[in-house]
């Protein structure tokens, strides 16, 4: 998104119910606003509060508590990251990176200015993904994260609890949630963050079993957590989370055989994983809502394990895996074996994934990758450069805020 693809409106003033023809509004929480700020009257935001405004910098009409978009520019802010979008919490606060599209305010193109954007033109703005842990030539405990409304490069988000590679991932619309992994030992943590606030993972709970190499996938509501190593075998154990709650987890059911370095995706109504120990190519699934065992699905074109999986609503992709570039497809609704996609940029394994409606990105991998990948759900072909992380890693974890379990 560059500054050219702001939307623009000719006349200076415009009448709310124009605009709202056009665009969407800008809900201001029931908070209070200036009592000089009138209905109809023009308006923009100071960093602090809706203001009323010359001409010269209009950036919305004030329509009996929303904000409807004009056009504009604001000046006097401090500390504004150029070329990061801002938008407004519940409370009033300026913040970065928002995640409602109601909430969008602008575009910074400098520390102190900011192009007025309102109205939920660039929805996608809000999406999220996450990588957390793995190996650097150490085990870390990291988290990064990447924007999916466009290329870039990784920042950082903040830490796990402590450093864990091989751990899995899954998340809502709200919480990211890390579980299993090891340290020199399989772990049973679970933990979890919230998208809008950097900064340290919070316990949530345990696993029934202390695991790394599980496949992760969930819905809006559910996380499972499926097969895994446990330090002596691959693991058949399958279990659940509430997301929205904290506490351990529950046990779901169990895997047709116990299976360890999978792949897991998602619609928000089915899990499937694939791939995983002996260089299997089998996929199994199960119905999120529903805690029962797995049932065969079909097989991966290739046989492989330490290979990543992710999704949109209808379609989940199967990428890597020990020396191979490979992308492969499912409809997930329907059963039956995978289909070629197009490759990889370059043979990855112990990587991460991570997707939004439109796009899948795979991170890292083996020998202390730092490229990100990505390819458009939609249309077969071969993945492009996304971007890099901070830091090269293997073994990591990824999930995101608009995968295919949350829509």
């Amino acid at each position: 998104m560059t500054e050219n693809s702001f939307p623009k409106v000719s006349s200076d003033l415009a009448y709310a119910s124009e605009i709202n023809n056009q665009y969407k509004k800008v809900s201001l929480y029931n908070q209070s606003i200036d009592v000089t700020v009138s209905v109809g009257d023009l308006v923009y935001f100071d960093g602090a509060d809706w203001q009323t405004a010359t001409t010269q910098f209009a950036a919305g009409v004030y329509a009996d508590n929303d904000v409807v978009t004009v056009s504009g520019y604001a000046s006097g802010f401090t500390g504004l990251s150029t070329g990061e979008w801002y938008g407004k919490d519940s409370s009033g606060d300026l913040i970065s990176s928002f995640f409602n599209d109601q909430q969008c305010i602008g575009y910074a193109i400098s520390s102190t200015e900011m192009i007025i954007s309102f109205g939920g033109l660039y929805d996608k703005a809000g999406e999220r993904g996450l990588f957390g842990g793995g190996d650097t030539g150490s085990v870390t405990s990291s988290i990064e994260y990447i924007n999916l409304a466009s290329t870039g490069n990784a920042i950082d988000f903040g830490n796990l609890s402590a450093v864990r590679e091989s751990a899995t991932a899954c998340g809502s619309t709200t919480r990211g949630i890390f579980a299993g992994g090891h340290d020199g030992v399989p772990l049973d943590i679970i933990e979890y963050i919230e998208y809008t606030t950097l900064g340290t993972a919070v316990d949530f709970g345990n696993l029934t079993d202390a695991r790394e190499g599980s496949a992760g996938f969930s819905s809006s509501t559910r996380g499972i957590f499926a097969g895994g190593y446990d330090g002596s075998i691959s693991s058949d154990i399958i279990d659940y989370i509430t997301i929205a709650s904290t506490g351990n987890a529950t046990d779901f059911g169990n895997m047709t055989t116990g299976t360890k370095w999978l792949g897991g995706l998602a619609s928000s109504v089915r899990g499937v994983y694939g791939g995983g120990s002996s260089t299997t190519n089998v996929m199994e699934y199960v119905t999120i809502a529903t805690a029962t065992n797995a049932t065969d699905f079909g097989d991966l074109t290739f046989s492989t394990f330490y290979l990543a999986g992710c999704s949109n609503l209808t379609r989940g992709l199967f990428a890597g895996g020990v020396a191979n570039d490979i992308i492969d497809y499912i409809t997930i609704a329907s059963t039956g074996n995978a289909t070629d996609f197009g490759d990889l940029t370059v043979a990855r394994w112990q990587h991460a994934c991570c997707s939004s409606s439109t796009i899948a990105l795979f991170a890292g991998g083996n020998s202390y990758k730092d490229s990100i990948d990505y390819v458009t759900i939609a249309t077969l072909g071969n993945a492009s450069d996304f971007g890099d992380l901070i830091t090269g890693r293997d073994n990591l974890a990824g999930t995101s805020n608009a995968h295919g379990g949350l829509q």
